[in-house]
């Protein structure tokens, strides 16, 4: 089984990308640097952090831990001693993404893409600190400097000198005891003895907002498992957040960074990175197995996909395993996921039902917008599947509320008003058979159902669920996504009930490229 991995993008859109230019509408010129960045952010980026950093984007909402406020000028990953943002920590969290919460790598971009993101989020920390200043004047009733604003803003985006990590010891005995003291002195309280976190205490942000230590062993490292990123992070703190500095001596911060380090499983520190892979989907004499558990999936090449929880939670649903192959006229593509519980019935005690489901977005575009769905120049296609028991399909839909993605508040079980719905009402596949729903999605709230001719098989196992998909390779239909065309790029998002997904809620992943054979 193959690992979600990077893969390179030989199509002319991020081709423009790499060189940072490309044609203007009227073919007649090129786009600098940074209105592509302006571009590339507005499509990738305002749906979480707003079209200004603002964190006020369409589905900012949904998110647990909320996006950054940029205008705050408190960004989590810096090498600065003062705090403040430094380019090059933007770029490289652009590159990483930040397990532990819902950013996700921007590595497939490219390196000039993700150094022209880089630059213009600077900007806009900036550009809002500056209308911060301002309007924090005003309220306090004082006159209102303008040029004082600016000044101080870009002194916000000037960081003073850059940490230097202490050269790498070796971890011998007398390390590890030093390291394991300090830990304990400084550490331990809320990372817990072993990296797994408390989770006892609540911990609060600058901002209000909830924090709590993450399980640093399992993968859930913002800023990477290195010596000098622990070692960073040790001596910088992050920014806004409960995870505070320390001054430490050279020797010291050396035993430190190098105990927690043993205390990562060496295998950890990639587990929860989002990468873009490939998905061969190879050529199948005879008629395609629709039934996930056929012996013939054995010949297809197997993709594990990292997920990210929207709301960040230890056990979320956090890969899916995924397959696919054609007949030259069909795709067959299996989903499986480990999942030990089988919620595929309706209730009535719950106005929302809390059931299992999966969804895959499909484009024909090399990376037109995820995070909000799609976007109006660049829509999308969704298959969606919920679980559903034969006796649910055959006399019970009619428990189904009309919004059944809308994010509810888990503290009120209410409907959230203030938030759209991801999805429409969607009929689910049966267990042995049935048609999910297709849908077309130009940005969140904005889907409508479409008439296809897609097919789902799912079946539980006991531990796992296989969910098959299987659509025509060519359509008829001129909004539906040509799967034997080139690029064709799928996404994922996957909904575990017992474990607390429901409405927006749920795993997703970043874009997959997926190649016919």
């Amino acid at each position: 089984m193959l690992r979600s991995r990077p893969f390179q993008l030989a199509v002319p859109w991020v081709i423009a990308l790499a060189s940072c230019v490309a044609l203007a509408p009227d073919g007649s010129g090129v786009e600098d640097r940074r209105e592509l960045a302006a571009r590339l952010f507005a499509e990738h980026c305002a749906a979480c952090h707003g079209p200004a950093g603002e964190a006020d984007g369409r589905v900012a909402a949904s998110l647990f831990p909320p996006p950054r406020r940029f205008s705050d000028g408190r960004l989590r990953l810096t090498s600065a001693r003062d705090g403040r943002p430094v380019r090059e920590d933007i770029a490289a969290t652009l590159r990483r993404g930040m397990p532990g919460s819902a950013m996700p790598s921007w590595e497939w971009l490219g390196d000039e893409a993700v150094e022209a993101l880089a630059g213009h989020v600077l900007e806009l920390v900036e550009l809002g600190a500056e209308r911060r200043f301002e309007v924090e004047a005003l309220a306090a009733g004082e006159a209102l400097d303008l040029e004082g604003a600016r000044e101080r803003a870009t002194h916000l985006v000037h960081a003073g000198p850059r940490f230097a990590a202490p050269a790498r010891v070796t971890p011998n005995a007398g390390v590890l005891a030093r390291g394991k003291t300090l830990y304990r002195e400084n550490c331990a309280r809320c990372h817990g003895e072993n990296g797994r976190g408390l989770g006892l205490e609540p911990r609060w942000n600058e901002d209000g907002s909830l924090n709590w230590p993450r399980d640093f062993t399992a993968g859930a490292l913002k800023g990477g498992a290195s010596f000098e990123a622990l070692a960073t992070r040790i001596a910088c703190g992050m920014p806004g957040s409960a995870m505070p500095s320390f001054e430490l001596p050279q020797a010291d911060l050396a035993a430190l960074a190098t105990y927690t380090a043993s205390l990562i499983p060496q295998a950890s520190e990639e587990r929860l990175v989002q990468r873009s892979g490939e998905l061969v989907a190879r050529r199948s004499d005879g008629k395609l197995p629709t039934n996930g558990l056929d012996e013939r999936w054995k010949d297809a090449q197997e993709l594990e996909v990292t997920l990210a929880p929207i709301a960040w939670r230890d056990d979320a649903v956090f890969s899916v395993r995924v397959a696919a192959l054609h007949d030259g006229r069909e795709l067959a593509l299996r989903l499986r996921w480990s999942d030990p519980t089988r919620d595929d019935s309706l209730s009535v005690e719950r106005e929302e039902p809390r059931l299992d489901g999966a969804a895959v977005a499909l484009s024909n575009e090399a990376a037109p917008p995820l995070a909000g769905m799609g976007a109006e120049q660049h829509p999308i296609n969704l298959w969606h599947w919920r679980a559903r028991s034969a006796v649910d399909l055959l006399g019970v839909l009619d428990l189904v509320e009309s919004a059944p993605h809308l994010l509810r508040d888990p503290l009120a079980e209410a409907a959230r008003a203030d938030v759209a719905p991801l999805y429409l009402p969607a009929p689910g596949g049966a267990l042995s058979g049935g048609n999910a729903a297709e849908l077309e999605g130009t940005g969140a709230g904005a889907t409508e159902q479409r008439e296809g001719d897609l097919r789902t098989v799912a079946c539980h196992t006991g531990s796992e669920w296989n969910v098959v998909f299987v659509r025509a390779l060519a359509s008829d239909d001129g909004r539906a996504v040509e799967l034997a065309r080139e690029p064709l790029v799928v996404a994922f998002a996957i909904w575990d009930a017992a474990r607390g997904d429901h409405g927006a809620v749920k795993s997703f992943s970043i874009w997959q490229r997926v190649v016919l054979r």
